[in-house]
């Protein structure tokens, strides 16, 4: 199957003679658009597969789903025949929990394992606030608090209908999401501020005891640090990427 056959996956780099693939998930509310620009930052040994969820964007005519766990399962199914290749995950924020989930249905489905697993801004040990049942004014502070977006932003009428949905949703789905302790199928590389306000630093330094192999890398900036440091990330990930390709017996 070609890439832009697949529904599940929107603006990827399509390198027919790429060695591994890496699968990024977005934070919540967004779409895969917000890896576009990472297109720059890989060879042509490393293609880039954004993962789309139904509900927004190109795919913003089909239901939102807000059961992670059915999300994953059917998102396995979906990219099943891009497995073919080496590959990693990175997911920010919710992202970076639905990529954990994904990594470890793939394992029991297919028998294959990423390299590893990015999680940016992101844990699966968590402490949510009832972000999903936020009044309007309430969220818009909220999501201004944690540097989502401006109030100006927030307080446009067009942003909160194509939006707020979405981002009710997303957090519906994380703050119903029950973590089972089991291990990650490799490795985890995560990255964290200590100026998030929105996921602790502490919090994200738990999941060294979900693998064997643990990084954790420090950023600077707010819960979206993504936004301003995508160049350092990129080189971290593809740092990441190299070493697992590398133990694999690949070069990229």
């Amino acid at each position: 199957m070609n890439m832009i056959d697949s529904k599940w996956i929107y603006g990827a780099d399509n390198k027919p003679l790429s060695k591994v693939r890496l699968f990024c998930l977005p934070y919540a509310g967004c779409g895969s658009s917000m890896y576009i620009s990472w297109k720059k930052y890989f060879p042509e040994e490393v293609e880039l597969c954004p993962i789309q969820l139904p509900g927004r964007e190109n795919r913003r005519k089909e239901d939102l789903c807000c059961n992670l766990r059915l999300l994953v399962d059917e998102m396995a199914e979906g990219i099943a025949s891009f497995l073919d290749k080496p590959f990693g995950i990175f997911g920010y924020s919710m992202g970076g929990v639905i990529a954990y989930e994904l990594a470890l249905k793939i394992k029991e489905k297919y028998k294959r394992s990423p390299f590893v697993i990015f999680m940016g801004a992101s844990t699966v040990f968590m402490d949510l606030d009832n972000v999903s049942g936020m009044k309007e004014n309430e969220l818009k502070k909220y999501l201004n608090f944690i540097g989502g977006a401006e109030l100006s932003e927030l307080n446009n009428p067009s942003f909160q209908e194509e939006f707020f949905p979405v981002i009710r949703n997303d957090y519906r789905m994380i703050e119903s999401y029950h973590f089972n302790f089991t291990p990650a199928p490799c490795r985890i590389c995560s990255f964290a501020s200590k100026e998030d306000c929105a996921v602790p630093f502490q919090n994200i330094s738990l999941l060294k005891f979900l693998t064997d192999e643990f990084s954790l890398i420090t950023m600077r900036g707010s819960h979206f640090f993504i936004r301003d440091d995508e160049r350092e990330i990129t080189k971290t990930v593809l740092m990441h990427l190299r070493k697992g390709a590398f133990l694999d017996g690949i070069s990229i």
